[in-house]
């Protein structure tokens, strides 16, 4: 066999079955497996520069509007607070209320465990602060056992 019949790296036969007969490949005699993998070596790491890149540009951004990220984070977390606050709210309400009292001042709801169990669930799943429990439960579908209560009811039940 003449060597314009064998593939350059794994060196196997070329026939119509296993070689891409195109323009581009005629000059290159690869078999179709060695295009695939250098193929595939190609754009894991083009992306992954791409995604390195992507990576700088949003860092640097971020340095230098600082002041607007943190408005945009306030933001998103406000926004998550409420969708949780309202989803375990009494039922056909508005806006967000504790379901003891109708108590509606967002800044003073929170999530209550109706099973007492908070304290021992966050050491479980390891949340330190409220927008990561929020998430949990967004991401998770809403569990039951959650309802919103305010900082008073909140109190009163804990003491009774």
């Amino acid at each position: 066999m003449s060597e314009k019949n064998r593939c350059k790296f794994c060196d196997c036969i070329l026939t119509k079955d296993n070689w891409y007969p195109t323009f581009t490949s005629v000059n290159r005699r690869l078999c179709k497996n060695c295009q695939k993998s250098r193929a595939h070596r190609y754009y894991s790491l083009w992306n992954e520069k791409t995604r390195e890149k992507a990576r700088l540009r949003a860092r640097n951004w971020k340095r230098n509007h600082r002041e607007l990220t943190k408005e945009i984070w306030i933001t998103t977390q406000k926004k998550l607070k409420h969708e949780v606050l309202l989803h375990y709210s009494k039922v056909g309400s508005e806006q967000p209320n504790c379901v003891v009292c109708g108590f509606s001042d967002i800044r003073a709801l929170s999530i209550d465990h109706i099973n007492n169990n908070g304290a021992e669930e966050r050491r479980r799943m390891m949340i330190k602060s409220g927008h990561i429990f929020y998430r949990f439960l967004r991401k998770n579908g809403y569990p039951s056992g959650y309802q919103t209560l305010c900082m008073n009811c909140q109190s009163i039940k804990q003491l009774s």
